[in-house]
């Protein structure tokens, strides 16, 4: 038997688990990167055509951005999965909500 057969035969995948309770990962930090590109744009144009002090916001998102890509947790996409537009809906359907007590499927 070849080592790629080996390989092939001895993994074992575990099932997919499917959360219909989250919101879409990549839809919150797509909506996170606009905030963070419109928080840019307007604070540099703010600095610039009003006061110089406006400079501080782009800073402080920079220094987010570095803190972000250091421990790998953002603070803003946290705050953005909590927005009421990234919440499931509610349904009365007790097979779509998770069960009788709206919590997650358990296999």
């Amino acid at each position: 038997m070849t080592t790629t057969a080996m390989n092939r035969s001895d993994a074992k995948t575990a099932p997919a688990q499917e959360r219909v309770d989250a919101p879409d990962n990549s839809s919150v930090m797509r909506q996170t990167q606009g905030v963070i590109g419109f928080v840019l744009l307007a604070s540099v144009a703010a600095a610039y055509f009003v006061d110089f002090a406006w400079v501080a916001l782009p800073l402080v998102i920079g220094l987010g951005l570095v803190f972000a890509g250091a421990s790998g947790m953002c603070p803003m996409a946290l705050l953005m999965a909590r927005m009421p537009w990234n919440k499931p809906a509610e349904s009365n359907d007790r097979e779509a909500s998770g069960g009788c007590c709206g919590g997650q499927r358990r296999p």
